[in-house]
Order: structure tokens, then sequence, then C-alpha cells
């Protein structure tokens, strides 16, 4: 329909030509139609906008939650235990799926710049001879990098993006949760309409939900960054001894490394002193590393699992490892949780304002590619206590042995995070 200007010489044709296009059955549902949408869709943003959500944990995937809601339209406010917004921790690698999740907040490039592509690296086992891993081929299309990253360089990015109009407290010691109502150690009350738990592995907010704890998995983990290396650059490797130990080391820029080692131990704290002779007895290369490594800089975590967390609450939804803590055996710890981030946000916003809906089909979506997961790192765990000297020696036959095209199907089944059609 074209409509004339409005102006006193035409007014007697603007009225026609209206009156004759409302004249149609069908022009005059389009006409109300189209006046009922514009009145949902505002009725749509007014609910997101004075819908509160707290987050409860400032992590990789509280940050990124915080980004997606926010872009969703929602009032966000993140709560944080500590006096600052900070991260601990050396390395970390995003996936294919993670990279995705952090472009649908617009972050991807910003990321990628703070990190090292991570296409190939060796895998040694003892009197064996190293095999080439190619990264790419888990990909979708074959020839998407891993990145490795310092970890407080992705926090750094997702904290630095944030928007001004994010809520944050820090010093807020969660004591208990009623109903809507998250209240603090030192008295101080939060008033909101969802809660995500995003409080890692021992989170708080999973006690209302369920009364399970992680398992320790007779494992710990020593992690470090090495300051830059004189001579070639170093190609990233895995090194598996016979008994009990995985490390690895990995280029990150500007010539730093970052490296782990997962080792087997029946209590879940220990001085990395206890084993730095045996662990720089792996080889000369790795030797070199720890000896670099500031002491005081070098992390020890035990590694737990447990089953995800799939029962469901009107108006309380968990995130990372609040909801699926898992062995470290895929690396994919910060990817899931980016992963979750976007989902969740996604399913919030679709399902507005039926929240306990979208937590439903939160749940719904994610339960089988957690329970996937789970299951596989629980394979792929190197354990000779949780599993045995026979079962280790399978779970790194199968990481050696597994041939290319069996590796690229298992890439796109895994690492593949479809999110095309979620944009904020």
């Amino acid at each position: 329909m074209k409509v004339p200007p409005q102006n006193k010489a035409n007014n007697d044709e603007f009225v026609s030509v209206i009156r004759n296009y409302l004249s149609s059955d069908l022009n005059r549902n389009r006409y109300f139609m189209s006046i009922t949408a514009g009145f949902d869709s505002y009725a749509r943003v007014m609910t997101l906008s004075e819908t509160h959500i707290a987050i409860v944990g400032s992590g990789i995937g509280g940050l990124a939650f915080a980004h997606a809601a926010y872009l969703c339209g929602f009032r966000v406010t993140v709560i944080e235990q500590a006096e600052i917004l900070s991260e601990i921790g050396s390395g970390i690698s995003i996936w294919e799926n993670g990279l995705e999740a952090l472009e649908a907040i617009g972050l991807r490039a910003e990321v990628e710049t703070r990190g090292l592509a991570w296409p190939h690296y060796e895998m040694h086992r003892a009197g064996k001879s190293p095999i080439m891993r190619n990264n790419q081929i888990l990909s979708r299309r074959g020839n998407v990098s891993p990145l490795i990253i310092k970890r407080g360089e992705l926090f750094g990015a997702l904290k630095d993006k944030l928007s001004q109009y994010i809520n944050i407290f820090t010093s807020f010691k969660l004591d208990h949760i009623e109903g809507h109502t998250l209240r603090a150690q030192d008295g101080r009350e939060i008033e909101a309409d969802i809660i995500i738990g995003a409080d890692g592995a021992h989170s708080r907010v999973r006690q209302e939900l369920t009364d399970r704890v992680p398992r320790f998995c007779n494992q710990i983990c020593f992690r470090g960054i090495s300051p830059p290396q004189n001579g070639s650059p170093i190609r990233g490797a895995e090194v598996y001894d016979k008994h009990r130990h995985r490390f690895g080391y990995f280029p990150l820029p500007d010539n730093e490394v970052y490296w782990f080692d997962i080792v087997d131990s029946e209590i879940p704290r220990q001085s990395f002193e206890d084993f730095q002779t045996e662990i720089g007895g792996l080889s000369p290369r790795i030797a070199q590393l720890i000896h670099d490594t500031p002491d005081a800089s070098i992390l020890c975590h035990p590694i737990e699992e447990m089953k995800p967390v799939i029962a469901a609450h009107n108006h309380i939804a968990l995130i990372g490892d609040a909801a699926h803590p898992m062995q470290p055996s895929l690396g994919q710890g910060a990817c899931l949780a980016l992963e979750d981030a976007i989902v969740l946000a996604d399913c919030l916003k679709r399902h507005a304002p039926d929240y306990p809906k979208a937590i439903r089909a939160y749940i719904s979506t994610r339960k089988g590619r957690w329970n996937s997961y789970y299951k596989m790192c629980r394979q792929l765990g190197t354990g000779a206590l949780d599993k045995g000297d026979f079962g280790r020696k399978l779970a790194i036959a199968r990481m050696a042995h597994t041939p290319n095209w069996a590796l690229s199907l298992f890439g796109r089944k895994i690492f593949a995070f479809k999110q095309n059609d979620i944009r904020f």
C-alpha cells in the first residue's frame, strides 16, 4: 500500500486510501496483527528488563552468562565471595565449541588475540616412538585449531567487556538461600527472580537441588606457567610414564609455556616439592620447565567428578562445574561452561516469562551432552589408583591408537557446538 504525504491538500485522498485498504478482510487482519505484534514485542522487552537474575560466582561460566543474559535484556547481578573479581589459574584450552560460544556473545575475536593457536602436539610414551596428533581434525570443517591461553587472559576479556549496567557485589559470602532471597554471612540480602549457580565444583547453590558432592578420583593436578624459554620454539607435547604421570606442556604468547602434571595421589592436596624430582625425571625439557617456574605460582588441585545434576527447579539453574564437575581428560571444562551460559540465556529469553519452563528446557537440552562428556572423561582418565594399571594403559592406548578418521567423527560429535541459531 502506497500512502501519500499527509497534508491539507491530500488529506481526503489519504483517508480514502486507508479506507480502501482496510475494506479487505486480509488487509484488515494484517493491520491489527501488526499492532498486536508490536505490543507483544514491547511487553516481552519489558518483561526481560524487569526480570532480575543473580549469578553466584564470577568465574568463566558466570561472567559468560552475565554477558549473554545482559544482551538478552535481563537485569543482571553478579555475586562474588572474594573481595575483587579475579581468576586463579594457569593455562587453559578453548576448543571450537568454546570459541563458538564466545562468538555468540561477541568476544571470540578478542579472546583469540590473547591466546595462541594449538594445531598439533606430540604424544610421548615410555619406550615408544612419539606420535604426532592433529587437533584440527577434531573441528567440524577440519581446519579450526583450538586455542591455548592463560586463564587470566580469558577471564580478563570477559571481565573487561562487562557492561557498566551489570551490578557486581563482592565479599558476598553466601550463607543460605530462602526462596528468591540470597543472604550473605554479613547479613546483606539480594532478591532475584532467577538464581544461577556458577560457583564451581563445591557449589553452595547446588545444595538447593541435591545433597550429592564430588568424588575424589585419587589424582591431583599441578599447573604452572614457565617464563619465556630460550632457544628454538617449543612444540606442545604430552608425556606418559609407565605408572602414574601425565605431563603436558604447550606454548603461550611471548614464549611462555603452560604445563600441567596429573599424578596419582591418595590425598587431594600435596606439596609440589614432594613430586618435583620425580616429575623432573620424565625428560630434560620437563625438568627445565618446572625448574624455571616460580614455586609460589605452582597450583595444585584435586581431580574430582560427579554425575551431572539434572534436577529442574522453578527459579534455580546451574552451569559449569556447579552442574557437572568432570575429570579433565578432554580439556573441556571451560568450554562446557561457556556452552551452558549461552544455552541457558537463550532458553530464558525464548520462554520468558515462564521461567520454570525455560529451566526445564535448558536441562533437557544439555543433559545428554553432559552425560556423554562425563562418561568419556571417565573412560580417558589415566589414574592407576582409581582404575588400575590395566585401565590406565587402556585409556592411554585409546588416545594413542585411535585413527584420524575416527577422531574426525568423534570431534564433529563432541566438540561441535551449533550456536548458529543463538543470537543475542
